[in-house]
């Protein structure tokens, strides 16, 4: 059986909670969760990283890049972080890398003067930047599977 590994931030977080057996969705692979809520590329927990890339996956999915968003972040600066994150992945020995683009959010209480419009901004110019960078690579989510509270993921690997 496939080992796939998660690492990223409040959503993989959340993801894990909704794959849980005991809410009755089972997951067809080996899968080892990695996530900080809040978690942010360019101060990365050094420990969850080691750990995960320790676990030496087949498929390695990563979902990052949210937190980093601030009034004043550059994207291509968080795009650069990403890239090195998924190449120090490769260098590990995984052949199968993919990277989720950032979603919308509503919630900026944790960066002050962050705004939904700055935000969006930003994120549109990352993944557009992701995009021509991880091109298949790239796990994308249609806009209106994000609610205010819930996301529903639609897609699955093979």
């Amino acid at each position: 059986m496939a080992k796939v590994v998660l690492f990223g931030d409040s959503y993989i977080k959340r993801l894990c909670f909704f794959c849980d057996e005991r809410t009755g969705l089972h997951m067809p692979y080996n899968v080892k969760w990695y996530s900080q809520g809040g978690l942010r590329t360019d101060r990365m927990n050094t420990d969850l990283y080691g750990k995960m890339l320790k676990e030496k996956g087949d498929i390695v999915i990563v979902a990052v890049g949210g937190n980093d968003i601030t009034p004043t972040s550059q994207p291509k600066e968080i795009v650069r972080r990403i890239t090195e994150i998924v190449n120090d992945i490769s260098r590990n020995g995984c052949e199968h890398v993919y990277i989720t683009e950032i979603l919308t959010r509503g919630n900026f209480s944790k960066c002050p003067g962050l705004q939904k419009i700055v935000f969006d901004r930003q994120r549109i110019k990352i993944n557009k930047c992701l995009a021509k960078t991880f091109k298949n690579n790239l796990l994308k989510f249609p806009e209106r599977i994000c609610t205010k509270t819930k996301i529903r993921f639609t897609s699955y690997i093979e």
